[in-house]
């Protein structure tokens, strides 16, 4: 009798044991997607993981596989929910959703505002890399800058698509720098030397 019952409960607790041990992988790989972004690789093997912990559960019977079914359902949510949590926290997280440091928003002059709108359309670089947060120079004046979702690379152009509270959005573009766009392309009295000679 005691030896059937101790069949019974090894029966029981080693399905439960893999199915767990699956269960916590699955936790890990969902941490690691947080803090070291795999495209989506490790959101996949955690949602292998969770599978086959639901499977090995139901492979030994009924009862554990409901078990780890259960605690998957109260598992996966919370583990999403602190992942959300904590990722625009992350650095990563920061520069993908474009969160500003705490006391770092500014309120720019609507003066101030109006001029950047008359950026819409013009051409400049990229001086550094932007994921999608970064600097552009335009007119040989460097604005803090995102992208409309795509990575850019330093040097590259790109165009003003719109202006959001104190960014620019720019996009890359095909199109090159004219001369307007060119600081050292323009002549000399659209700097004001002109005025300069007269005095």
């Amino acid at each position: 009798m005691h030896a059937n019952n101790g069949q019974l409960l090894e029966d029981i607790v080693n399905p439960l044991l893999w199915s767990f041990v699956l269960l916590s992988l699955a936790v890990v790989f969902i941490a690691l997607e947080v803090f070291l972004p795999s495209g989506g690789m490790l959101a996949f093997l955690a949602c292998c993981s969770m599978i086959a912990a639901i499977v090995v559960g139901f492979m030994h019977g009924f009862r554990p596989g409901m078990t780890v079914t259960l605690a998957t359902l109260v598992v996966l949510p919370l583990s999403v929910g602190l992942a959300l949590k904590i990722w625009p926290k992350t650095p990563i997280g920061k520069r993908m959703v474009c969160v500003p440091p705490e006391g770092d928003e500014q309120v720019l002059p609507v003066a101030q505002l109006k001029q950047r709108e008359t950026l819409v359309g013009c051409i400049g670089t990229a001086t550094t890399k932007m994921l999608p947060s970064g600097e552009v120079e335009i007119a040989g004046e460097i604005f803090d800058a995102v992208t409309a979702g795509m990575a850019v690379e330093p040097g590259q152009v790109v165009e003003v698509i719109d202006v959001r509270a104190n960014r620019i959005v720019v996009k890359p573009t095909s199109r090159q720098l004219s001369p307007n766009d060119d600081p050292l392309e323009q002549p000399l009295e659209d700097f004001g030397f002109d005025s300069i000679q007269g005095v």
